[in-house]
């Protein structure tokens, strides 16, 4: 374990010393869309290996139906990293946090609540204008999101209550716009 442990340590320093991994920052805006057209805002840093793979770590802001904040761990492969303009697939997976429910679901309900889901992202991409230390790049992929939503109701006559659950599933397509800052 021991021999293992110095062994990255030894390559994650040669990588470091031949400047091979950079650090990165990249926003983006977008629009999601299945039934009508929606913003999404991202916010995503990490590492970028040799010009040719990134991971890191992001937020952002997703007003699809209903608003909600994902976070997930973003990985990109690119192509041709050599080129001023090239081809990348990525992929992204998380937790997505829906936002608050202000007022109950329907007059009815005493208290309603909603429960994260997962967050996923994968698509293709390309990446355009790249000078010094920035590139432009646009993408489209296939986006899915969940949550769960409870609330609680009485029963008026009976004066029971009941709570009802309901998970909710939204798959569309997103295109974004972003800016990748970093070697």
């Amino acid at each position: 374990m021991r021999i293992l442990t110095l062994v990255f340590c030894l390559i994650g320093y040669n990588l470091f010393a031949q400047k091979k991994i950079a650090v990165y920052v990249s926003p983006s805006m977008g629009s999601v869309s299945n039934e009508s057209i929606n913003l999404q805002l991202q916010l995503a840093t990490g590492i970028g290996f040799a010009k040719k793979f990134d991971v890191g770590i992001g937020a952002g802001r997703d007003n699809y139906n209903t608003h909600s904040t994902p976070i997930f761990i973003e990985t990109k492969t690119y192509f041709h990293s050599r080129r001023k303009s090239n081809l990348f697939i990525y992929a992204n997976g998380g937790i997505n946090i829906p936002d608050k429910n202000k007022d109950p679901v329907y007059s009815w309900s005493i208290a309603s609540s909603n429960t994260s889901g997962y967050y996923a992202d994968a698509g293709t991409g390309y990446t355009f204008l790249k000078k010094n230390k920035a590139s432009l790049y646009t993408s489209i992929g296939y986006c899915r999101k969940t949550y769960m939503s409870s609330f609680e109701e009485t029963n008026y006559s009976s004066g029971l209550k009941s709570t009802h659950s309901y998970t909710y599933t939204f798959n569309r397509i997103s295109v974004k716009i972003g800016v990748r800052i970093g070697k």
